[in-house]
């Protein structure tokens, strides 16, 4: 759309919408573009999101400047529409690592797990540290094979398992894997900020922790 758009410019905006609409996002667009930009990204609908997009695109708005806004402020929105989930919220907060990477922890004999790295340790849901470490198995897993499915079975024995210390364990997983797409979303994304990741690889994981924070 946005290709088309800087072709046909206004007379192609024409075409798509009325003119009343076009002479006030004409007007808001040469006040400050940003501002439209932010309010149609963040705004649930019917507010008019592909018309704000278009007249950015056909007033020649700087494209990576609109792609930022379009995709890190649809990002924040998807966001807070899982934080207002009452799920969310059901348990109660305990004591996690803050940074569960395969890199900090060690893996003995039978169940002998050690972790390092421990200053970023504080009190969250249960789900943060598990939620990052699906995160991280399915960048690994995203990387080595391009499949968005590779790492599922593997996410769920791992989450299943821990699920066997709760008294009652289905009720358990339920309630984790209800929460947890939200902490591993977030860490897909985190992951994609690093600058040794491949771009191929980024765009990988930032389409991958949309989908999933699309997620009802």
């Amino acid at each position: 759309m946005d290709l088309v758009c800087r072709k046909g410019g206004e007379e192609g905006l024409q075409k798509m919408m009325s003119r009343k609409r076009l002479n006030y996002l004409k007007k808001k667009m040469s006040r400050s573009a940003a501002v439209p930009l932010i309010v149609s990204c963040l705004a649930p609908p019917p507010f008019p999101f592909t018309a704000v997009i278009a007249a950015a695109s056909a007033f020649q708005y700087p494209k990576l400047r609109l792609l930022g806004y379009v995709f890190g402020l649809r990002l924040y929105w998807l966001r807070d529409r899982w934080r207002e989930k009452p799920r969310m919220w059901e348990d109660k907060q305990v004591l996690v690592h803050g940074d569960a990477t395969p890199s900090n922890l060690l893996f003995g004999r039978g169940l002998s797990v050690i972790a390092i790295d421990l200053e970023r340790m504080k009190r969250a849901d249960r789900v943060f540290d598990l939620g990052r470490i699906a995160g991280e198995l399915q960048h690994y897993f995203l990387q080595a094979t391009g499949n968005t499915h590779a790492a599922e079975p593997f996410i769920g024995h791992f989450l299943w398992e821990y699920a066997c210390h709760f008294p009652d364990r289905d009720r358990a997983f339920r309630a984790i894997t209800g929460r947890l797409p939200f902490q591993m979303a977030l860490t897909l994304l985190r992951i994609a900020r690093n600058s040794w990741v491949s771009a191929p690889q980024r765009g990988r994981l930032v389409e991958e922790a949309k989908i999933i924070l699309r997620t009802p």
